[in-house]
């Protein structure tokens, strides 16, 4: 819902006859730029994602032969807010 909205304003602004060309140019440009630094900082994260992934499945199945099926009933059960208190992020909407 919020790139719909993002891209309806963009073409609010870019069909907008008080806004003079040039500006509407300069915003072209900046927003082809932005989606260029957009992508590329995708293309890192999913690289990075790819690297961990490998070492991450390693702890993992290091990690389950120490772990019983309780065990990893409760992470399955509280793995939204371990996930969040590890990283600091929230993940809930």
């Amino acid at each position: 819902m919020k790139k719909v909205f993002q891209e309806n304003n963009f073409s609010e602004i870019l069909n907008n006859p008080d806004i003079p060309e040039s500006t509407k140019i300069e915003i072209r440009k900046s927003f082809a730029e932005s989606r260029q630094n957009f992508e590329k900082q995708m293309q890192e994260i999913n690289r990075e994602k790819e690297k961990n992934k490998r070492v991450s499945k390693s702890v993992l199945e290091v990690t389950s032969k120490f772990s019983s099926d309780s065990d990893k009933q409760l992470v399955r059960k509280n793995y939204t807010q371990i996930k969040e208190a590890l990283t600091g992020v929230s993940f809930t909407p």
